[in-house]
């Protein structure tokens, strides 16, 4: 499991990638920290070699959960959708 705060009006903004070459089942939790979350989009991205090439799946709308079957190497989480004005948000990244 991982914890990291996004800045949700910075596209683009992404942790760490994390280790799941022995997990197939990812879920990522968004939950409020500061601002609003009306607008703000976050992706997971998947990677199948390490953390060279990276693919975005789908994303979560706000605040919510999401959870996907891969098959990667490593995985990790960014904004692809501002919120337009200040907002952060936790996404805890539980992968099994």
């Amino acid at each position: 499991m991982a914890i990291v705060t996004l800045d949700t009006n910075l596209l683009n903004d992404s942790s760490g990638q994390m280790d799941v070459s022995t997990d197939t089942i990812i879920s990522i939790y968004i939950v409020h920290e500061t601002g609003s979350h009306h607008n703000h989009r976050v992706a997971l991205d998947v990677s199948p070699d390490g953390g060279t090439t990276w693919i975005t799946e789908a994303s979560v709308l706000g605040v919510g959960c999401k959870t996907f079957t891969v098959a990667a190497s490593s995985v990790r989480v960014k904004t692809v959708e501002v919120e337009g004005s200040a907002s952060e948000v936790k996404v805890h990244m539980l992968a099994r």
